[in-house]
């Protein structure tokens, strides 16, 4: 366990949230029970501690990096347009 209440399970960052219970485990062992239905359970000598998970796995896509900055180049440079032609902000709107 980390001096932050984290450790890394199974590509996974666990997050212990602060109470009474853990705020003495940092830099202790815990135990974590992972079921074969998918449900990890994260103890300290028998006592359930509550968590969240935050995936390793989860990442963006190039493809969907590059359509946000597409979307969001396009939306400046019709802003830029709008300002700098008072006529047209007009009609645009």
């Amino acid at each position: 366990m980390g001096s932050q209440l984290t450790l890394t399970y199974d590509r996974k960052r666990i997050i212990l949230e602060r109470n009474a219970k853990s705020e003495d485990l940092g830099g202790k062992y815990v135990d974590v029970y992972d079921f074969p239905e998918g449900r990890l359970e994260v103890r300290s000598k028998g006592l359930l501690l509550p968590y969240s998970v935050f995936s390793k796995d989860q990442r963006v896509s190039h493809t969907a990096k590059g359509k946000y900055c597409r979307r969001l180049v396009q939306h400046q440079s019709d802003t830029f347009r709008a300002q700098s032609l008072p006529g047209l902000s007009q009609a645009v709107r």
